[in-house]
């Protein structure tokens, strides 16, 4: 029997929300502080994001968040971001990795809580 004390999903599904909303603010305005701009910019939009996305999707299904909601927040804190702070809409490449990576990893979670019991 698994003995670990898991926080409540709505907590753990706002704190995805509120790490990939962090992140992706953060990767929204480093390209600004550089020189190569384009470079970094695609460096965070379709590398670090992603990869970020991969591992939120994960953590919280593992903390008891259902696969598919923990699916719509790296995309989601993406399009937010970007509506927020630059006034358009991201790139569907962007959205895309997001969603993608997000994907793998909810999926991974969910293998792994059905591998558990």
């Amino acid at each position: 029997m698994n003995n670990k004390r898991r926080i409540a999903w709505p907590l753990a599904w706002a704190a995805e929300w509120v790490a990939m909303l962090l992140l992706s603010a953060l990767c929204l305005f480093a390209p600004l502080w550089t020189r190569s701009y384009s470079l970094v910019q695609g460096i965070c939009l379709y590398g670090i994001l992603p990869v970020a996305g991969l591992a939120c999707a994960y953590a919280s299904v593992r903390q008891g968040v259902n696969g598919l909601l923990a699916l719509a927040a790296p995309p989601g804190a993406l399009i937010v971001a970007y509506a927020a702070f630059v006034g358009t809409l991201p790139t569907g490449g962007s959205c895309a990795a997001s969603f993608f990576a997000a994907l793998l990893g909810s999926a991974a979670g969910v293998e792994k809580n059905r591998r558990g019991k």
